[in-house]
């Protein structure tokens, strides 16, 4: 069979996708170590918020939407991936501020917070990274 027949036109909007998707899977993976580290360092029981299924989709949801953000922007903006790239690194300073300012008294609340904060400042900064890349490169993926 050859394979050569199976080509297709890879569009912006599907290298987009597709580059939230594979971005999404290396921040899920990254999110799970984070949230296993977490919970044994701070001996955090598991929540009904934060558990590995919620972990799964939501990280991988949130980065294809991402993707789809991506595209938005570089087909409306002349340097649309520059302003993609801010825009989800300011997230990523916004989310940080919010760690910074969580008590740390140890309670449950600031225990969960630590470790949603977390989760959402590792997928902001890996989406706004990975995405631009994985999208300009998509030969290699898709």
């Amino acid at each position: 069979m050859n394979t050569e027949q199976f080509e297709f036109e890879k569009s912006p909007m599907t290298k987009s996708i597709f580059a939230g998707l594979f971005a999404g899977f290396i921040a899920t993976i990254v999110c799970l170590a984070y949230n296993y580290a977490y919970r044994d360092i701070t001996e955090f029981a598991p929540s009904s918020i934060f558990n590995v299924s919620s972990i799964i989709f939501g990280v991988l949801i949130l980065s294809v939407l991402a993707g789809l953000v991506y595209y938005l922007f570089t087909s409306l903006f002349k340097k649309g991936t520059l302003v993609f790239t801010i825009l989800f690194i300011a997230l990523a300073l916004i989310i940080l501020n919010r760690i910074r300012a969580l008590h740390s008294d140890g309670s449950i609340v600031s225990l969960r917070g630590g470790l949603g904060l977390g989760i959402g400042l590792i997928m902001c900064l890996l989406v706004a990274l990975l995405i631009p890349y994985f999208s300009k490169h998509s030969r290699e993926y898709i």
